[in-house]
């Protein structure tokens, strides 16, 4: 069975919350086959961006792409 070893360094000021998001973003890019992991990661995290009402105002998403 394979094992990967993947870290991540996040810049001064970032929201540390949304490491979950990050890493499915990876380990997508990277190719690992184990879809049902990689949505258990990003159901971790809630996207969504309410205001003081609840009221949805706007959402979070892990947009990049690695270099190789």
């Amino acid at each position: 069975k394979e094992k990967l070893g993947i870290a991540i360094k996040l810049e001064e000021g970032y929201d540390t919350s949304l490491q979950a998001l990050i890493v499915a973003n990876v380990l997508e890019q990277l190719g690992v086959k184990d879809t049902e992991m990689i949505e258990a990661l990003r159901q971790c995290v809630r996207t969504e961006i309410v205001n003081d009402n609840q009221v949805v105002v706007g959402h979070v998403e892990s947009n990049f792409a690695l270099e190789q």
